[in-house]
């Protein structure tokens, strides 16, 4: 049903998979929090790593938008720059991230882990052998990716708003 393509691992899934396994454990233990506690210009930091961390999520849209709007066309390009953009919303996301949180970034770290995950797991990876088993994929890829919008847009105002 879904086979592991014989072929080497691309340089962003590699490089997905050692961010995602030091970062997890990394942003589960808080070790930010604890260790890496920068005097006074943490809202600073944590404004500059979301701004940017932020553009970086909507840029990943465009992906979407360009097949929606432009059917037909090819997307390689942009393809190869979503995966690799995506890599990078996984480095900036443990740089920016204090903790696993609770309640509701809770829920922004589960939902930005499962895409970056199934992000990584995509057709050059992973041999989708059954249409169900691949739009399962895709469903669960872009419904985390759309579930993490309102949850962001919530963080935003309650960061700025009680800060």
């Amino acid at each position: 049903m879904i086979r592991l393509r014989h072929t080497r691992l691309q340089p962003y899934v590699r490089l997905g998979l050692v961010a995602l396994g030091f970062g997890i454990p990394f942003v589960a233990l808080g070790v930010r929090e604890t260790y890496t506690r920068i005097d006074g210009d943490d809202l600073v930091w944590q404004t500059l790593t979301g701004a940017l961390l932020l553009a970086l999520l909507v840029y990943q849209w465009r992906l979407l938008l360009n097949r929606a709007l432009l059917p037909g066309r090819p997307h390689m390009t942009l393809f190869r720059v979503h995966r690799y953009t995506g890599v990078a919303c996984v480095l900036l996301y443990i740089l920016h991230a204090v903790s696993l949180g609770y309640s509701l970034t809770s829920w922004i770290s589960l939902a930005f882990f499962v895409s970056a995950v199934t992000g990584m797991m995509n057709r050059q990876v992973m041999n989708y052998t059954s249409k169900p088993v691949y739009y399962a994929w895709y469903t669960l890829h872009l419904a985390s990716s759309v579930l993490l919008a309102p949850l962001i847009v919530v963080h935003i105002w309650m960061a700025l708003a009680y800060h």
